[in-house]
């Protein structure tokens, strides 16, 4: 079957999407889900405060100003095995708690970030340059977590 075709839907369930992405990319923003869907960016968004997507991350810190939303790839994968999963089983998929520390590089292709957001993002965390520590990293995407706030 050709990339980024449904693999389940006759059943009434949504379709499964596979992105094309590296194994290691955990969140995506809404252009990698509306390539996926076909959707435009307003009906992302409105699926996002309707609750279709659960885990969904917003990367801006800043209220009231517009939402830089991330997408974790295991829900668009496999959205009924995703809904089972607790805040914490998903935060430990993006950031595996058996490492302490990530490399710049690498949280910025698990997040698929610029490195310049990363600048931003490592200091709203107030954290030193090179590897940062995971625990601050978990907890920041906890409170950014967007299922928390609808």
């Amino acid at each position: 079957m050709p990339e980024n075709q449904p693999t389940s839907a006759s059943n009434g369930a949504s379709p499964r999407r596979s992105l094309p992405v590296s194994s290691r990319v955990c969140l995506v923003p809404v252009a990698a889900v509306r390539a996926a869907t076909g959707c435009t960016a307003d009906e992302v968004t409105a699926e996002v405060e309707s609750g279709k997507y659960l885990w969904v991350f917003d990367f801006n810190r800043r209220e009231g100003t517009r939402r830089d939303l991330r997408f974790w790839v295991g829900e668009l994968a496999d959205q009924p095995a995703a809904a089972a999963l607790q805040l914490d089983n998903v935060i430990s998929e993006i950031l595996p708690p058996r490492r302490a520390s990530y490399p710049t590089g690498e949280i910025c292709h698990r997040f698929l970030i610029s490195r310049s957001k990363w600048m931003q993002l490592r200091h709203w965390l107030n954290l030193p340059a090179g590897s940062a520590p995971r625990e601050p990293l978990a907890a920041w995407l906890k409170c950014q977590w967007v299922g928390g706030k609808n």
